[in-house]
């Protein structure tokens, strides 16, 4: 496994961060999209991997929003040097996207609409140390929401 450039490590720390301190949670997702997506060595070191726990708590954050649905897809990738797991759940009409932290047991979700200019919903959630297989919900916690709508602005 090779070292991950300096630059990297500052960039995956701040999201660290501001998964943790963020009231906004629209940026979360937004520096994850805008700092880390784009970093061609980020996108290179992740690789694909079954996180049963994680899929279960995105579902339950989306199905605040949502009526139950099964995904049609389901992929997350982990970076277990930075213990970072990101990926994607594919619904009939949504997209969740969704980051976490091993270490710190704690994530955030998106969730939007196919269409570009709908409203995006956004979840921070914990999944404790210990928590086992198969998920019980009653293990998570759903820390924060909070909602853009197609202007920009929250709601």
């Amino acid at each position: 496994m090779r070292a991950a450039p300096s630059d990297l490590l500052a960039t995956v720390a701040e999201l660290r961060r501001r998964l943790q301190d963020e009231t906004d949670l629209s940026r979360i997702a937004d520096y994850f999209d805008e700092r880390l997506v784009t970093h061609d060595a980020f996108m290179k070191m992740g690789k694909p991997a079954r996180n049963d726990a994680l899929a279960s708590m995105a579902l339950l954050a989306i199905q605040v929003v949502l009526p139950p649905e099964e995904p049609r897809q389901c992929v997350f990738i982990h970076l277990p040097e930075f213990t970072l797991w990101h990926g994607m759940l594919l619904f009939s009409a949504h997209l969740a996207c969704t980051v976490y932290f091993d270490d710190i047991n704690r994530g955030v979700c998106t969730l939007g609409q196919m269409v570009p200019g709908t409203s995006l919903h956004h979840f921070r959630f914990s999944i404790p140390e210990g928590t086992t297989e198969p998920f019980d919900p009653r293990q998570a916690e759903l820390v924060g929401m909070s909602r853009r709508t197609a202007s920009g602005k929250p709601s």
